[in-house]
């Protein structure tokens, strides 16, 4: 089952994979972007498109994420874990 918290670590990890990619087609050190402007010019591109869905997931993210605290009363066991009844996030 696909709780809140396994969706936001996917997020992260897909966040994190997008800036590697994007930082891979941005850098000038990379033979893509050596030479020919126009391959450059398409890699800068797809850097920023990359840049954009971050910004996206970011937003999904914090949408996605409880501002609860998970106080100890609002805390229970449901025999697999923990989680807080206040939000239903797994502890």
């Amino acid at each position: 089952m696909l709780t809140l918290k396994k969706a936001v670590e996917i997020i992260d990890f897909t966040i994190k994979r997008k800036l590697e990619i994007r930082d891979g087609f941005i850098n000038p050190q990379k033979p893509w972007n050596v030479g020919e402007t126009n391959i450059s010019g398409i890699s800068m591109e797809l850097g920023r498109i990359l840049n954009e869905d971050v910004e996206i997931l970011k937003i999904i993210r914090s949408q996605m994420v409880p501002k609860c605290k998970h106080p100890k009363k609002m805390r229970d066991y449901d025999g697999n874990g923990w989680y807080c009844m206040n939000c239903n996030w797994d502890l």
